[in-house]
């Protein structure tokens, strides 16, 4: 019995001694902890900073470093500036920030928005020969400048963006231009197109291209008749097609199942409609309901219209053909069709020239660029 409690008394005082000795030891250090941050930037940049939380008797060195190269750190004490520079886009971004203290870590993020870049106003503005003025607001984070206007568009700055002026068109031409607009690495523009019916009366020509890819074209006219009713006047054809104007698109646009003329053949008249075929799908229209637009723009004088399928909102609707046909009927279906074509243009095309070139063999080559299609494969109307 009394050697059990030696052993005890032993025990215990083994215990006593090993606490007395931890009594002198130093306190855990603290692990390395954020006690504060503000390094959330917006897109034009700034400081920032991280606050942590160390021992105050510590004498370890506080680190830290950044995968961004939009950024950069230092210490001081136990603070970390982040400096952040502008972000030119229009995406957000962010990065780590890894703070060290001897073998303590601890990991953080920054991070910046994009720029803001808004612009209330009519992006596409078709507009008649008239002297004319818009307004542009902008909303944005970082500076605006206008990188390009053109010459005949004077531009007068407001405190949230501008006035442009359009000047009276006396060119008797279509003109087009842009002004465009750039904030850090964003852009945008405003189209100015201006231009109206009256522009296009006089001289035009009808272009395309034949089944060998060569360029076809007729002298033609529009002409606008006393009940104010436009039309694409063919001679060599016989051809007078009605349209309808949109001065607010600058589009002309012609029906289909519309007759355009007569043509005597052996004592019988044959009615002249037109016939529409999507080189896409080999689609022949000939009924009515249909249409097909010539958008007119204009650039050094020259006013251009390339065909295209209404109501199709692809590249798809410039892939087509119109055909002269004749018909032995009053409407126009593929029963009273005759197979037989006055015309037939591939990727037709309106092109009116100034006064001084107004001749088919002054046509820039440039405008009359061939489309080959991918299979050099062209598709006929329907033929009995």
């Amino acid at each position: 019995m009394n050697k059990l409690l030696g052993c005890i008394y032993i025990f215990a005082g083994a215990l006593l001694c090993v606490s007395c000795e931890n009594d002198d030891l130093p306190t855990p250090t603290t692990p390395l902890a954020i006690a504060s941050q503000n390094v959330a930037f917006t897109s034009v940049g700034g400081t920032g900073s991280v606050v942590v939380g160390i021992p105050e008797d510590t004498l370890t060195t506080v680190r830290a470093v950044t995968d961004a190269d939009w950024a950069t750190v230092s210490v001081s004490g136990n603070t970390i500036t982040v400096e952040a520079k502008e972000n030119p886009n229009i995406t957000s971004r962010a990065a780590s920030l890894k703070i060290y203290s001897g073998s303590d870590s601890v990991t953080t993020s920054i991070s910046q928005l994009g720029l803001t870049f808004n612009i209330e106003a009519d992006k596409e503005n078709y507009l008649d020969d008239q002297a004319q003025q818009g307004e542009v607001t902008i909303q944005h984070t970082l500076p605006v400048q206008l990188v390009h206007v053109p010459e005949w568009v004077d531009i007068t700055s407001t405190d949230n963006g501008f006035v442009y002026q359009v000047e009276e068109n006396k060119t008797g031409a279509f003109r087009r231009d842009y002004i465009k607009i750039q904030t850090g690495n964003v852009a945008d523009s405003i189209l100015i197109a201006q231009g109206e019916l009256a522009d296009l009366v006089g001289d035009i020509i009808l272009t395309g291209y034949n089944s060998k890819f060569n360029t076809v074209s007729y002298s033609a006219s529009i002409q606008v008749a006393k009940d104010d009713k436009p039309y694409l006047v063919v001679p060599d054809l016989g051809v007078t097609y009605p349209f309808q104007w949109n001065q607010k698109s600058h589009q002309a646009i012609f029906l289909s199942g519309t007759q355009l003329g007569t043509f005597n053949y052996q004592n019988t008249a044959y009615s002249i409609y037109p016939i529409f075929v999507s080189l896409t799908d080999g689609a022949t229209i000939f009924e009515s309901g249909y249409g097909i637009g010539a958008d007119f723009v204009g650039e050094d004088g020259i006013t251009l219209s390339e065909f295209k399928l209404l109501g199709l909102n692809s590249s798809d609707a410039t892939e087509m053909g119109i055909a002269f046909g004749l018909f032995d009927g009053e409407e126009a279906t593929k029963d009273t069709y005759t197979g037989i074509n006055l015309a037939f243009l591939y990727y037709p095309s309106l092109i009116k020239l100034p006064a001084q070139a107004a001749a088919k063999s002054n046509i820039p080559a440039a405008l009359l660029k061939k489309k080959q299609k991918a299979n050099n494969k062209l598709i006929t109307p329907f033929v009995k």
